[in-house]
């Protein structure tokens, strides 16, 4: 389950994205909103939420001030606006998503779904350090092999070939540097 907050302060926004929000998405829970940019600030630090929904144009503080305060940033940040000129801003920092009001019930499917894929990931990346496997971006998919089992590297252009103890190869669309840091 996803925990989201909401932080924007028109109250009727809150409501209709927390309705579209119950009624797609069953894996997604909202555990706080409010329409006051300071408040959003000590919820974001105290619920450590996966999703935070930010507007940007508020009274007292904009959303990207209202970042600039936050102490915890663990979390997919969606961006909930009516101006679409804050883009290029919302990307630096580091929006996952940047959606426009009224939000298309559409655009919101397509931006959870990229947050679940990118949990999953992130979870099966998390669960394979613990067991000390690797992931490995191939042709299909991620496949994770034990650290232990591989003999050696190998770059072929942008790629990278693993050759295992076994005598198989296995060969990713990442280069050596991407795997120097797991190495």
């Amino acid at each position: 389950m996803l925990r989201a907050i909401i932080v924007d302060d028109e109250v009727s926004g809150v409501k209709a994205l927390e309705l579209l929000l119950k009624k797609y998405f069953e894996n997604v829970k909202v555990v706080a909103t409010s329409v006051l940019a300071r408040e959003g600030i000590s919820m974001i630090d105290d619920y450590k939420p996966d999703i935070v929904f930010l507007d940007i144009g508020m009274p007292e503080m904009n959303g990207f001030d209202l970042l600039k305060q936050v102490a915890y940033k663990d979390y997919h940040l969606v961006f909930i606006t009516a101006h679409q000129e804050f883009a290029i801003k919302a990307i630096k920092f580091n929006a996952f998503d940047y959606l426009l009001k009224p939000i298309d019930p559409d655009e919101l499917k397509t931006c959870i779904s990229r947050i679940l894929e990118a949990t999953k990931k992130k979870e099966q990346v998390a669960a394979s350090a613990f067991l000390n496997l690797i992931p490995i971006a191939v042709k299909d998919g991620i496949i994770f092999i034990r650290q232990s089992d591989i003999i050696r590297l190998e770059a072929s252009g942008s790629y990278s070939v693993f050759h295992l103890d076994n005598k198989t190869k296995h060969v990713s669309s990442k280069n050596l540097k991407e795997y120097e840091f797991q190495l």
